[in-house]
């Protein structure tokens, strides 16, 4: 894989031991980018690590909770509702 600057590459050096000592076989390092991604269960979650500009990076982090819920107009009532 290509790192975009040293510090990302930095960056998912010191992630990676990290992803697997808390999340172990669930967590799956990207082979083409510097991301991660973890599937518990219907849950699903991204980190990806972007560069800032030369000498900073940014950590971002996607979670899905639920994946393959049916949507329905009582579901998104219901999420509405709890959003407030």
């Amino acid at each position: 894989m290509e790192f975009a600057t040293p510090v990302v590459q930095q960056c998912h050096e010191r992630i990676a031991p990290l992803m697997k000592e808390l999340f172990g076989e669930f967590a799956q390092a990207s082979e083409e980018y510097p991301m991660f991604s973890i599937s518990m269960g219907s849950a699903y979650i991204q980190i990806a690590i972007n560069p800032w500009d030369d000498d900073n990076a940014t950590v971002q982090a996607w979670a899905w909770v639920v994946t393959g819920a049916e949507i329905t107009a009582d579901l998104m009532r219901y999420l509405l509702s709890r959003s407030s």
